[in-house]
């Protein structure tokens, strides 16, 4: 492979982790990573170490858009993002010190049973609905649990209430514990803390997933640079394709029908969960 097809394969895999990671709240490095460990046989610190760094594109740019609109709970992300980072940490460091496949296995087991529960949600729900408690809002909870966005696809404003966030703290440690560990962003886990957990609306949950990436990539980036996992020339090709994506996928991401967008969420979960069930049996 020259030089152009290696520059374009990077640039190309960061457009489409970009779209993907922004549409879906995923972040790129769900996709990048892969690629660029398998594709061009780098390092597998040194591909997460890089993409993961590409998350905070990602996050950014997609991010502006959904604050502008409103879409982003900001309370929310900020109430989450504290247990996301003390995992983030976590991650990082177990990364550094062991073998990352058989956790690759677990977490692509996890992956799939998330999906099926998409389909078996009546036990699940039953459960939160017994778990959950009749909350008492004050006006501070208000302004941090409640919502509301226009919502463009429906042409009507859309308000919301927040439950069970006690519960989606455990969910938010594991989501940066495998950022952390993968450099995937963890907003698969993120997505599904806010839509299943805390019952948010599909968009305000990929949004504020998106949100809560940005710093968990930022710190997680920070902590691979320091210990010589971040290659900062392949980065500067990568993250243009991820803004690049990310920017056309929050362009028409408020135009799509939210039944759509978990449709398509779910079809990626499937894909990313197969992916690194391979990955970790060395297929």
């Amino acid at each position: 492979m020259n030089l152009f097809d290696a520059v374009l394969g990077v640039f190309v895999s960061g457009f489409l982790g970009g779209f993907i990671g922004v549409i879906t709240g995923l972040g790129g490095a769900s996709i990048s990573t892969p690629i660029m460990t398998s594709v061009f046989e780098m390092p597998v610190r040194l591909s997460i170490a890089t993409s993961f760094s590409a998350t905070v594109a990602t996050s950014v740019n997609g991010s502006i858009r959904y604050i502008r609109e409103k879409i982003t709970n900001l309370g929310i992300g900020i109430y989450l993002m504290i247990p996301t980072l003390i995992g983030v940490v976590i991650g990082v460091d177990t990364n550094l010190s062991i073998s990352p496949k058989i956790i690759l296995i677990t977490f692509g087991s996890f992956l799939i049973l998330m999906t099926l529960l998409n389909y078996l949600r009546k036990p699940f729900e039953n459960f939160l609905k017994r778990a959950s408690h009749d909350l008492n809002i004050s006006s501070f909870d208000k302004l941090i649990f409640e919502g509301e966005y226009y919502d463009a696809a429906e042409k009507k404003i859309i308000r919301y209430k927040a439950y069970n966030y006690v519960y989606a703290v455990p969910m938010m440690i594991l989501s940066g514990f495998i950022a952390g560990l993968l450099g995937i962003g963890g907003g698969a886990v993120n997505v599904i803390a806010l839509r299943d957990i805390m019952k948010t609306p599909v968009k305000v949950s990929v949004a504020t997933s998106l949100f809560i990436i940005g710093f968990a990539g930022s710190v997680g980036s920070v902590m691979y640079w320091r210990r010589g996992f971040l290659d900062p020339l392949i980065a500067s090709v990568l993250i243009p394709g991820i803004i690049l994506g990310s920017y056309v996928g929050s362009t028409i991401f408020n135009k799509i029908r939210s039944r759509y967008i978990r449709i398509f969420f779910d079809i990626i979960l499937f894909i990313l969960s197969i992916r690194m069930i391979l990955q970790g049996l060395g297929l």
